[in-house]
C-alpha cells in the first residue's frame, strides 16, 4: 500500500549494472573537486514527477491503489544530459549544462 508518494519514478533493468558503473565513476570523480559522497545507495531510475502538497500525495495515492501500473515499453537511452536544479518555493528550475552521448 501507498501511504503519501512524494516521488513518482520508474525502475530501471535492462542496463541496470551499466548505469550503476557510471553513477560510480561519476560519483568518484566528483569526489575529487569537492563533492560529498552519497549516504543512499543508487538506484537506476527515471523520476517521472513530484508531488508537493499533502492532498496531491493522498490522491495520488488512491490513484495508484486504483489503476495498477501497466508495464511500460523498452526504451534505449543514447545520451545522458546533465542539469543543474535549482529549487525555489514555485517549484525546481532546470537548466541543461551538458549533453553526453554513448557510443
Amino acid at each position: 500500500k501507498v501511504e503519501a508518494p512524494r516521488v513518482v519514478w520508474v525502475g530501471v533493468n535492462q542496463g541496470k549494472s551499466q548505469i550503476k558503473a557510471l553513477a560510480d565513476s561519476l560519483e568518484k570523480s566528483l569526489e575529487t573537486i569537492g563533492f560529498a559522497k552519497e549516504d543512499r545507495d543508487f538506484e537506476a531510475h527515471i523520476t517521472l514527477g513530484r508531488v508537493r502538497s499533502s492532498l496531491n500525495r493522498f490522491a495520488l495515492s488512491k490513484a495508484i491503489e486504483q489503476y495498477p501500473m501497466p508495464a511500460l515499453p523498452s526504451q534505449k537511452a543514447e545520451s545522458i544530459v546533465l542539469f543543474k536544479s535549482t529549487l525555489t518555493p514555485q517549484g525546481p528550475i532546470y537548466e541543461s549544462l551538458q549533453e553526453f552521448h554513448f557510443q
